[in-house]
């Protein structure tokens, strides 16, 4: 009986030692971790490899709280019934397809002979409200000659760069409160800058007639300060700019007069007259301005 149990026993760890597919559950050798690549020669081949993979996935970590974070399943993942055949330099890696919201949407294992570029994703955001997916690749394992073959041609081995299931992190995403700006309004957010890997905010910039103060928790927009009481702006059309007015000075009496272009303020003198209405003499003041 306890035989009976020994060998069981040992055909449940040969059995959890390969990479079967069974009811679509996956069992991987417990002893190596997820995505473990293994190099192995072809039997009648002694120059020709193959490499299998342990099982992995990638984790996505989302932001939205309505995420459920379901583990995404690796695909063309090389097993032992299927392996990769593979030469001397070749490369293996994890493609992440990234969406327009930073998530991954899905996964590939494959090989070349030169690592891959990433191509970020173009994020929705700001004036760019349509964006671009992209993809990103894991470096798992690179096959290498090996330094102390005394064999011609050497030996490979495999040069394992990363184990374990690939975690994703969603970027934290920035939006304006509004994507459509109607006349009179602004948004801050510009965009997402895919080269530098940053976001991109404009800045405030004072126009004519307006002054911007940087605060430490708060930016003060407001119409430029005259130096006296009593000073004015009006808008200079050619020069495309508002125009300080100076008050006049003190102890004066003054008009402010237009020439149909420019605005100036001029002295003027108070002359007393008596007019007669119905027969009866009444003082008025006129306003006397001198002939330039």
């Amino acid at each position: 009986m306890a035989r009976d149990i020994a060998d069981l026993w040992q055909s449940v760890k040969r059995l959890a030692a390969r990479q079967d597919k069974i009811s679509g559950i996956v069992f991987p050798n417990p002893k190596l971790a997820p995505l473990t690549v293994t190099l192995r020669r072809i039997p009648g081949d002694p120059e020709t490899y193959e490499v299998f993979a342990q099982f992995g996935h990638v984790v996505p970590r989302h932001n939205a709280s309505a995420e459920i974070g379901e583990p995404i399943e690796i695909t063309d993942l090389p097993t032992t019934e299927e392996p990769l055949v593979v030469i001397e330099d070749d490369k293996l890696w994890v493609e992440l397809t990234i969406d327009v919201e930073g998530k991954c949407t899905a996964a590939a294992f494959d090989s070349g002979t030169a690592w891959p570029e990433d191509s970020p994703p173009e994020l929705i955001c700001g004036d760019n409200q349509s964006g671009t997916e992209g993809e990103r690749y894991i470096r798992i394992a690179e096959i290498i000659a090996n330094p102390d073959s005394t064999t011609a041609p050497a030996q490979l081995q495999c040069d394992q760069l990363h184990t374990g299931h690939i975690d994703h992190f969603q970027p934290e995403l920035l939006e304006n409160t509004t994507t459509s700006v109607s006349g009179g309004e602004a948004r801050i957010l510009k965009e997402w800058n895919t080269s530098a890997g940053k976001w991109d905010l404009r800045y405030l910039k004072d126009g004519s007639g307006i002054e911007i103060t940087e605060n430490a928790d708060d930016i003060e927009i407001k119409m430029k300060d005259g130096e006296t009481d009593g000073d004015m702006l009006y808008w200079d059309a050619t020069g495309q700019e508002w125009v300080l007015l100076a008050a006049p000075p003190s102890g004066y009496t003054w008009v402010l007069q237009h020439d149909g272009t420019t605005p100036e303020w001029v002295e003027y003198q108070e002359v007393i007259v008596n007019i007669c209405v119905d027969g009866t003499p009444t003082e008025y003041t006129i306003l006397g301005i001198p002939t330039p």
